[in-house]
């Protein structure tokens, strides 16, 4: 069964940090934990690996081998030489082939008729070349599935972090505008006012419903593989950022004292 990735962050455990909230900002422990859970967010989607255009262009026209059976008996062997992106759309019109195991069939196709034309065969290359074009446009738009589903939890906690705090890396939510995402595919659960303990939820849903249980089920693969690791990242980077606020903040308070007893803090 698919699994979501996903991030929680409490003050259940953490007594300290509810004491440092209280002497070092005015933040309520729900805006502190929502901040917090809205910069983790941003730092995964700025850390989510992306496959470039480029590597797709290099992948999609390498050569491939393709061995055509002909004859009565199949025994006639015929050896062509085409691109790795006309071989997956020759591969799509076969439903028992390998991609089309693989992918449950979610991009199948049917090649037309060509009646009345005599170069049959460079008409059909001419229409596998055109699909492979639009495979790989397709493949351009969609290399950053698995992050954009980062987005939604990015604008579902904004409202509720501190206006204070950007996206980080130079992002904001209107830099995102032009990203195509499901608001589905991510989710956030955001600390509310008044319980006594401030929770805050953030979870990548990539994988985890579909019409095409073969093809979530991989992409719920693909999301653990590639989208944990970044995300612990993300998280230990807004600790570390937190104890330098603190530690600033600490500084700060106690310059004075340190100051009466000679002692110089820089």
């Amino acid at each position: 069964m698919p699994d979501l990735v996903s991030c929680t962050v409490d003050t259940s455990n953490l007594m300290r940090g509810i004491e440092i909230s209280r002497a070092y900002s005015h933040r309520t422990p729900q805006i502190a934990v929502n901040t917090a859970g809205y910069q983790v967010a941003w730092g995964w989607y700025n850390r989510f690996p992306v496959v470039a255009q480029g590597t797709i262009d290099t992948q999609m026209n390498a050569p491939a081998r393709m061995t055509i059976r002909t004859g009565k008996f199949k025994g006639t062997q015929t050896e062509t030489s085409h691109s790795v992106g006309e071989m997956i759309v020759v591969s799509r019109l076969h439903p028992s082939s390998r991609y089309s195991a693989m992918t449950g069939n979610y991009w199948a196709l049917r090649a037309p008729e060509f009646h009345g034309r005599r170069d049959k065969s460079s008409a059909f290359w001419g229409w596998v070349k055109q699909k492979e074009e639009l495979m790989i446009k397709a493949r351009h738009s969609s290399t950053g599935f698995l992050r954009s589903c980062i987005i939604p939890i990015i604008r579902m906690l904004k409202p509720f972090a501190s206006r204070s705090v950007g996206g980080g890396g130079g992002n904001t939510l209107s830099s995102l505008s032009g990203e195509d995402f499901d608001p589905n595919s991510g989710w956030a659960i955001p600390a509310k006012a008044g319980a006594l303990v401030a929770t805050c939820e953030i979870a990548n849903a990539a994988g985890t419903s579909g019409i095409n249980s073969v093809l979530y089920t991989k992409h719920n693969v693909a999301l653990h593989r590639v989208g944990v690791m970044p995300l612990n990242e993300a998280i230990q980077a807004e600790y570390e950022s937190t104890l330098r606020y603190v530690a600033k903040q600490e500084m700060e308070r106690d310059r004075a004292k340190y100051a009466a007893v000679g002692f110089t803090l820089t």
